[in-house]
């Protein structure tokens, strides 16, 4: 678990949504006490770096790190709500 979703300011550049969202994926259908640590950290990073406030762009994601520039404000933002309800939208394949 070296890589856990971690939203740091100074270094957003590395921020990957794309690896959050398969990596909740995966993780989801492993389960268990990885699953756990891994759904805490995302949902921590990710509800940390929504846009909070009173102006149009509220509870949005900002586009950094990876693929930034693919998609803008509204990819970033459809992949992390995807990654938020992925228990909600998948069932556990066993």
């Amino acid at each position: 678990m070296a890589h856990l979703p971690d939203y740091n300011k100074p270094e957003c550049d590395k921020v990957d949504f794309l690896y959050w969202h398969f990596g909740t994926n995966a993780m989801f259908q492993f389960g268990g006490p990885d699953w756990r640590t891994w759904g805490t950290a995302m949902k921590e990073a990710l509800l940390k770096s929504q846009r909070a406030g009173r102006i149009c762009q509220d509870g949005s994601w900002d586009p950094v790190g990876k693929g930034r520039a693919l998609g803008g404000r509204v990819c970033s933002t459809a992949i992390n709500v995807l990654t938020l309800e992925v228990y909600y939208r998948y069932k556990r394949v066993r």
